[in-house]
């Protein structure tokens, strides 16, 4: 499932270096698409950041006390 997000939000931020190509052949002012693209980027690492806390704490659910792995058997 995690990586099911990564790869969509890989996937969107290609469409934006896409979007920012596009305004860049168009534009005199690149600025504020470089500015969209760096945002894309950020949002991305923010949500891969999100789901990695997300997995850890899932998994710390699944150890005892002292940190031992319990068996799902």
């Amino acid at each position: 499932m995690a990586q099911r997000h990564v790869r969509e939000g890989e996937a969107h931020v290609q469409k934006l270096r896409d979007q920012v190509d596009s305004l860049m052949s168009r534009s005199e002012d690149a600025s504020g698409a470089k500015g969209l693209l760096r945002l894309g980027e950020d949002a991305l690492a923010m949500h891969q950041t999100l789901l990695v806390e997300m997995l850890e704490q899932q998994a710390a659910g699944l150890r005892d006390e002292d940190g031992n792995w319990l068996s799902l058997r």
